[in-house]
């Protein structure tokens, strides 16, 4: 059996990925919502916050979209 550390860095990382999950769920969920009742000035905004946040998961995961 090995033990390996964990950095603060790779746990921050880990952390605000979860975070980031939840938050693109709601948001996704949010644009669904909007979308369904019609509501095209709330799906833009629930559009930019989506991808808001899914630019921000590529940075934290070192990944580009």
């Amino acid at each position: 059996m090995s033990i390996t550390s964990i950095s603060a860095a790779s746990l921050s990382q880990y952390v605000l990925q979860q975070s980031n999950s939840t938050q693109l769920k709601q948001a996704l969920q949010s644009l669904q919502n909007t979308l369904a009742s019609g509501d095209l000035n709330g799906a833009q905004s629930a559009f930019q916050t989506l991808q808001s946040l899914y630019q921000n998961a590529a940075t934290v995961s070192g990944t580009s979209l």
